[in-house]
């Protein structure tokens, strides 16, 4: 009956038409379908809305429209639905740089905006905001946080970030364990490795930290230039030095106390 009630209101190109057809498909896969035979437009959204579960709405198969209350999402809705406030599940293939308000993809990132509104997404989406909502909020609150989480940690790091930006543009990874292609920073790489092995003197350790900061700043700049002029080869040799540089500032400030 509900599905009659939907295929006619589709035949009638009724206003609600954008959002009937997804969900007759949906309903049309769902086992956990409740059928409303009055046919008004609230009981054919909670049908919807009531029979589907996280995975239908994060796979894609109802997007743009609120999993709580029916209504089409505005455009760039991210988290919660204007209408009813409601949580929304995260995307099934989220952009990480839109998660991060960064509305295109690039290497170029202001870290105190980033930070900033990592803080803000975590204050507005941590769990213990929706202790006293239904489980269905709670799952997605846990759900977006963590994506949040993810995608801080990822566009924070140089190395992450221009892999991802790489894997973004259509191009693979480079593989690991590459040869740096620049023979003076493969020198100073290489007797970084060999000094920080050898002592464990906290003085030297400092002074060779802020000469691998010195090398990684350099190679991200080399790597955003690569990336603003489109050469993508030339930023896939980069991001091999850099993962070389980024792994010698790890081993030193392992030994650091």
């Amino acid at each position: 009956m509900l599905r009659a009630h939907m295929q006619r209101s589709l035949r009638l190109q009724s206003p609600m038409a954008a959002w009937v057809q997804p969900a007759v498909n949906l309903l049309q896969q769902s086992h956990c379908m409740r059928i409303y035979e009055d046919g008004t437009e609230q009981s054919w959204r909670s049908a919807i809305t009531r029979c589907t579960c996280s995975q239908a709405y994060s796979s894609g198969a109802m997007a743009g429209v609120c999993w709580q209350c029916g209504n089409e999402l505005k455009e760039g809705s991210l988290f919660f639905c204007s209408h009813c406030k409601s949580i929304l599940p995260p995307a099934a293939q989220p952009d990480l740089f839109k998660v991060m308000g960064l509305t295109e993809p690039t290497y170029d990132i202001d870290k105190g905006q980033l930070e900033a509104r990592y803080k803000r997404l975590q204050k507005d989406l941590h769990p213990d905001k929706f202790g006293g909502r239904d489980a269905q909020q709670q799952e997605y609150s846990a759900e977006q946080s963590s994506l949040v989480n993810h995608a801080y940690v990822k566009l924070k790091s140089p190395l992450q970030r221009a892999l991802y930006l790489l894997e973004r543009k259509g191009k693979p990874a480079p593989e690991d364990g590459g040869t740096i292609s620049d023979p003076v920073l493969l020198m100073e790489v290489m007797e970084q490795r060999e000094l920080v092995e050898e002592t464990n003197d906290v003085g030297i350790l400092q002074v060779m930290l802020q000469e691998n900061k010195l090398l990684e700043q350099a190679t991200t700049e080399n790597l955003s230039r690569a990336f603003k002029t489109g050469e993508l080869e030339a930023a896939e040799r980069i991001i091999t030095d850099l993962r070389y540089v980024t792994r010698t500032g790890e081993a030193i400030s392992k030994k650091l106390p």
